[in-house]
């Protein structure tokens, strides 16, 4: 799992050097703006994540901010099949 988009809103956001799930790093990060980063999500398990971004004025995290969801398989076919 990982690889989504992620669009993080904030205050003074310039500079920004990291953004993290959890404790794992998020790449292809670009700050918009003052205001915004984008990031792509990194590949962690099922569950939710805080996000946490370092700027030059510190380290801001939002608690379970994302929530990686696990994937379903929802129907198989063939049921039954040859053993030759």
């Amino acid at each position: 799992m990982g690889g989504t988009a992620l669009t993080i809103t904030g205050n003074h956001l310039t500079g920004t050097t990291g953004v993290m799930l959890g404790s794992v790093a998020a790449t292809s990060i670009a700050v918009v703006s003052n205001t915004q980063v984008t990031a792509i999500a990194p590949a962690n398990a099922a569950g939710s994540a805080d996000v946490s971004v370092t700027a030059p004025g510190g380290t801001a995290t939002l608690a379970a901010a994302f929530t990686y969801v696990a994937p379903a398989i929802l129907t198989f076919s063939p049921a039954s099949g040859s053993i030759t």
